[in-house]
């Protein structure tokens, strides 16, 4: 899925002598010089150091705390959504930034930035170019995902083994149909704050309708041997 991603601009005149870096790219964090030594990026340097710093530390608190895990969580959808307000600010953090350079900044400037963010063969896009920020952001959450997507599997399938009990002869009755459908709404709408979150929790649905698919089958196979 494609995302939006910020383009990381320097407010100020470009130095000349960095010229074979680059100050922004296509990849929103492919910003900054990549000086003729080959060091990486500073940019992705950063970002990396940022989020494996937030990695750690919701790591150490939830550790520390049964409290805090449970409501990582419990409520990882909301926790999700905060992230994607602070990638949406840091977007349009850079866009004033760079709205700003274009307004402000001297044509020979702009006319080299603008050389620079053409060359698609520098350091950064040769190492780096699978590398999305915004991923790398939320992959800090990805064990409160984890655990998240396996609880909300276990709610739908609470239903079905419920109208589906060892040894029982009858199919589920309207009202309880309505209760199974209720939940897959109610998982559904939780998490519509986030694509990749709706699509984790869309394959749990399909498994819950083949979880129903089988159980229905049983049944019937077991009506027809009395």
């Amino acid at each position: 899925m494609s995302r939006g991603r910020p383009r990381f601009q320097a407010g100020r005149p470009v130095d000349r002598q960095g010229a074979k870096g680059r100050v922004d790219g296509p990849h929103g964090m492919g910003g900054g010089c990549a000086g003729e030594d080959g060091q990486s990026d500073i940019l992705y340097i950063f970002w990396t150091a940022v989020t494996q710093t937030l990695a750690s530390q919701f790591q150490t608190a939830t550790d520390s705390s049964v409290f805090l895990k449970q409501a990582f969580e419990g409520e990882y959808p909301k926790l999700l959504r905060l992230y994607n307000d602070l990638w949406k600010r840091l977007q349009q953090y850079s866009e004033n930034i760079q709205r700003h350079f274009n307004t402000n900044g001297t044509m020979e400037h702009f006319v080299e930035l603008q050389h620079m963010e053409d060359d698609t063969h520098d350091l950064f896009m040769q190492k780096k170019q699978d590398y999305d920020p915004e991923i790398a952001l939320k992959d800090s959450l990805q064990p409160y995902e984890a655990a998240y997507l396996s609880k909300s599997l276990s709610r739908l399938f609470d239903p079905i083994n419920l109208v589906f009990p060892p040894g029982g002869r009858n199919p589920p009755s309207t009202d309880e149909l309505d209760s199974i459908i209720k939940t897959i709404a109610s998982e559904l709408n939780v998490v519509a704050v986030d694509p990749d979150l709706s699509l984790a929790v869309s394959k749990n649905v399909a498994k819950t309708v083949q979880l129903y698919a089988v159980k229905s089958e049983q049944l019937r196979q077991g009506s027809m041997m009395q």
